[in-house]
Parts: C-alpha cells; sequence; structure tokens
C-alpha cells in the first residue's frame, strides 16, 4: 500500500472521528438524563464513576488528542504533497532537507500515537469494569424475574 494511500486511510479515520464522538456524547448524553440510575446501588455508583471518568477522558480527546491528530494528517499530506511533481535532480538537491523533516514527523508521529495509548489505557480498563458490571445486573434482572414469578404463583 502507498504512503499517499495510508494517509488517505489516516485521514478518513480521522474525519470518522467527530461522528464517533457525536455517538459517544449522545449515548453519555443519555446515561445523564436517565432518571432511573441513581446513586442509590454500589452497582449504580460504579456505573456513574465510569460514566463520569468516560466523559472527562473524551473532553481530554476532543481537546488534546484529536487536533493533534488532525493538525499531524494535515501536515503530512502537505509535506508529501510538496514532493509529489519534483523531478530527480531536484529531489537529489533538497534530499537532506527532506530527511530532516521526515525525522520531525516521525517523532511526532511517535508522540501522537503515545497520547492515544495513554488515553486508550483508562478506556480499556473502564470497558472491562463496564462489562463485569453488565454481567452483575443481567444477573440482577434475571434474579429479580425469578422473583417476581415466585411472588406472582403465591398470589
Amino acid at each position: 500500500m502507498s504512503v499517499e494511500t495510508q494517509l488517505n486511510d489516516l485521514a478518513d479515520t480521522v474525519m470518522e472521528v467527530p461522528k464517533r464522538m457525536r455517538m459517544f456524547s449522545l449515548s453519555m448524553r443519555s446515561l445523564y438524563a436517565e432518571t432511573a440510575l441513581s446513586g442509590s446501588s454500589d452497582t449504580a455508583r460504579e456505573i456513574i464513576k465510569i460514566r463520569d471518568d468516560t466523559r472527562k477522558d473524551a473532553l481530554v480527546y476532543v481537546k488534546g488528542v484529536l487536533p493533534a491528530s488532525t493538525m499531524l494528517v494535515r501536515n503530512l499530506k502537505e509535506f508529501f504533497e510538496n514532493y509529489e511533481g519534483l523531478c530527480f535532480e531536484d529531489w537529489q538537491e533538497i534530499l537532506p532537507g527532506i530527511l530532516e523533516d521526515v525525522k520531525g514527523y516521525q517523532q511526532c508521529c511517535v508522540e501522537v500515537v503515545e497520547l492515544h495509548k495513554k488515553i486508550m489505557t483508562p478506556l480499556k480498563k473502564r470497558q472491562d469494569e463496564a462489562t463485569v458490571l453488565i454481567d452483575e445486573l443481567t444477573n440482577l434482572t434475571n434474579e429479580l424475574k425469578r422473583k417476581k414469578k415466585r411472588t406472582r404463583r403465591v398470589c
């Protein structure tokens, strides 16, 4: 796969982020609006904590990581566009400058990847916690359904 294709794929992925953040935002908003979710049980408090912590991470992503990623993709695209039309002699003449630019962009890429890793680590941990809570809620729901059936039989 060519560098241009990879850059276009990366640009497309970055362009999808606002849509995904919008869906995430709507999901979080629905959790805030849900009146049934109160802090009366340990499970509910844990869900609220996961929700709040995830919201904080989303704000960090939107205000820090996403702009850095978008700027990097834009700069890389411009970088490659500058050199597409050059003939061999021009390339040969400016190659040392190109190498310096590449080293700088490489460092920027490493830093953006690290930003993503730092934000993904707590999100993955919270995803695992949420999975456990979902299992607990499923078990609780099944237990309540059984109790409801027993109560109806008694009545």
